[in-house]
């Protein structure tokens, strides 16, 4: 294997508390690897000849105040996004960054960015349809690839985690809905269609409290 210096930051990564939690999976595909570093850049590197094929700069890196992530605070039970890997379909190629309230559409080939969206705290790329990608936070949105058109937007409430998904359907948890009465709280279970962009939740409600005892 060989060592490929692709940047160099301002601060050590163990400097900034968030930086140690964020992973950066590679993607792979037609023997180029596609690798986001969560630190204000990404690359490409043929997988053969270890060259660096181009690289992508962003704004927002871990050397400025991210308005996703707020580097500032340290928060032990901060929520964090879902580190998610880069999508490719055809020539192009999705990415967001966990350093940045943007999702990026690149021309994989030439790296050169077709468009741009904002992201919304805590998002993730959750998985792409036909021309169409979703990404995944407090709110749950599907892109067409091409254009960067916001097709659907839906606000079921935060994903607390990874989803799956089964054919054009994508399930996922959402976090606790909290209401006055504490019989009536309980976890939630969202799934989006892929196909028409309409979303159904699954499950309802599901902790009663014993009314004699008021345990659960």
């Amino acid at each position: 294997f060989a060592r490929i210096p692709l940047c160099v930051t301002s601060r050590p990564p163990n400097s900034v508390f968030h930086r140690t939690r964020d992973a950066c999976p590679v993607t792979v595909s037609g023997g180029v690897f596609y690798c986001p570093t969560q630190f204000g850049r990404f690359f490409a590197v043929d997988a053969v000849t270890n060259r660096l094929l181009w690289n992508f700069d962003y704004p927002n890196s871990v050397t400025e105040k991210s308005p996703r992530h707020r580097y500032s605070t340290i928060n032990l039970n901060e929520v964090r996004p879902a580190v998610s890997a880069p999508l490719l379909q055809g020539r192009y190629l999705l990415f967001l960054p966990t350093d940045s309230a943007k999702l990026f559409c690149l021309n994989r080939i030439s790296g050169e960015k077709i468009w741009e969206a904002p992201a919304t705290s805590r998002s993730f790329l959750a998985c792409k349809g036909k021309g169409k990608v979703l990404v995944i936070g407090d709110e749950a949105a599907i892109y067409d690839i091409a254009t960067g058109k916001q097709i659907v937007r839906h606000t079921p409430g935060a994903a607390i985690g990874r989803g799956v998904k089964l054919g054009d359907t994508y399930i996922y948890p959402i976090k606790d809905q909290e209401f006055r009465r504490p019989e009536m709280s309980g976890n939630r279970v969202a799934r989006i269609d892929l196909k028409t962009g309409k979303m159904k939740m699954l499950t309802q409600p599901t902790w009663i409290a014993n009314p004699k005892t008021q345990q659960w």
